[in-house]
């Protein structure tokens, strides 16, 4: 196969149950790039979140919080600028946020500079970002945001989140599979654009691209790449959007696909 670049989600694709990337994942990543392959991350997650699994993959791009940023380098983390960056600005998302409290049980949002959140107590992934030097505060959002915001994530009903995204021009909502999270963003904050023009940045075309997913934020990139790839445990959208299917998330899946028909095939 003619693949030039290799895109993969983190949680649930990349990464096994227990949230790491086997030796054997990383060793086929590693010669997968000694053959002139570039690789990219692309989660729903934090730049903070994804800091170390960018560096042992040795990623050339990293693509976060669901596709609002796109960074390209060598060491994405350091010195870099955003090749793909869309958001919302700060009086609109604290409007949003005002709305999504009255039917969320917890509303944060986030950016590469804070954490401003409202209902139950931080989680451990507020903590673990605040212990990185990430300012995180408590707040009932009535006053603006102090900047940008990447995404805004809510424990929620998917339908009640859909009825308040619908009031906001350019904003779009998707839940995640197995769980009541929903993130807001920016309608075009997606991993498919941030993908593209990670391509085009590398001048890599789509059809070139295998990209490897497992959930509703993924379909978009999984039916545009010119090698879709659903996991195993991947939710049943995501497979019919695949031009191909791979082992699970923790039997190597990813992996053991592109051993077969990148460096074996």
């Amino acid at each position: 196969m003619d693949i030039k670049l290799i895109v993969c989600d983190l949680d649930g694709t990349l990464l096994t149950g227990d949230k790491r990337i086997t030796r054997y994942t990383r060793d086929i990543l590693h010669k997968c790039r000694a053959h002139g392959i570039k690789f990219a991350i692309a989660m729903a997650r934090s730049r903070y979140y994804s800091q170390a699994f960018a560096k042992i993959t040795a990623a050339d791009a990293l693509i976060y919080n669901g596709g609002s940023v796109a960074m390209v380098s060598r060491k994405p983390m350091v010195g870099s600028s955003p090749v793909y960056f869309r958001f919302m600005d700060g009086d609109k998302a604290a409007d949003l946020c005002r709305q999504i409290l009255t039917k969320a049980t917890y509303v944060a949002a986030e950016s590469d500079e804070f954490y401003f959140y409202s209902g139950i107590e931080p989680t451990a992934y507020a903590n673990e970002i605040a212990a990185l030097g990430h300012y995180v505060c408590k707040t009932d959002f009535s006053d603006p945001l102090p900047g940008v915001v990447h995404k805004i994530s809510a424990v929620m009903n998917p339908a009640d989140a859909s009825a308040i995204a619908a009031n906001f021009a350019d904003v779009d909502c998707i839940a995640y599979h197995g769980e009541n999270l929903v993130r807001f963003a920016h309608a075009k904050a997606a991993k498919w654009p941030a993908v593209a023009a990670v391509a085009r940045h590398f001048g890599i075309d789509h059809a070139q691209i295998a990209a490897f997913g497992d959930d509703y934020n993924d379909i978009e990139m999984l039916a545009a790449a010119g090698h879709g790839v659903a996991m195993a445990n991947a939710i049943s959208p995501a497979k019919a959007a695949a031009r191909h299917i791979c082992g699970t998330n923790d039997a190597d899946g990813v992996a053991t696909w592109l051993a077969t028909n990148i460096l074996e095939g």
